[in-house]
């Protein structure tokens, strides 16, 4: 499998630095290979993970979670659209409540710490098993970063990405649809 680190905010790094390769494996990891300094892959399926801190700012904090569907995310785009906040509230709440946030599937949990350069700050490192995603939520959300990104195992590799960014991607391209077909006179398509 191949390791790979997460560093904020979603962005994948080839391998995982190591402060003494010398040292050995890290517990539950067979047949570590090491290439300047940072273990590049390891024996089993699936990846090997590092999460760096993703709070993002101080006192902040972030969790892994089970990643949400991509239906998820596209309700939670279309109710940001409702003009009463009241409205907005009670359809997030509605969302929520079809899509609970649920602990991680597919995720070992090999070793965690304190990050040693940021205050407060928190690393873990795992495996995520082939075919499933996590995702990782921080608060407060900081300016300009995305509250939470996904990383999925798919064919032995890490991709990582903004699922709210590709549900709004997804929305956009829908909206020029409907647009297109009411301009042609056409029946919308779903």
């Amino acid at each position: 499998m191949k390791a790979h680190t997460v560093a904020c905010p979603g962005i994948l790094l080839s391998g995982i630095g190591v402060a003494d390769p010398a040292a050995g494996n890290p517990d539950g990891l067979a047949g570590v290979v090491f290439a300047g300094g940072r273990i590049v892959e390891a024996e089993g399926d699936g990846v090997l993970l590092l999460f760096l801190d993703h709070a993002g700012t101080e006192g902040g904090s972030w969790l892994l979670r089970a990643a949400h569907p991509d239906v998820y995310w596209d309700e939670m785009v279309a109710a940001e659209f409702l003009p009463d906040l009241g409205d907005r509230r009670a359809a997030v709440k509605r969302i929520r409540a079809r899509h609970p946030h649920l602990p991680p599937e597919g995720w070992t949990a090999l070793a965690s710490g304190d990050d040693p350069f940021h205050q407060g700050g928190h690393w873990e490192l795992g495996i995520l098993s082939e075919g499933h995603a996590v995702e990782v939520r921080r608060w407060p959300v900081p300016a300009d970063l995305p509250l939470v990104i996904s990383v999925e195992c798919r064919g032995g590799e890490a991709k990582a990405c903004k699922p709210a960014a590709l549900a709004a991607d997804r929305a956009a391209v829908r909206m020029a649809r409907v647009a297109k077909a009411a301009r042609e006179g056409k029946r919308v398509p779903r």
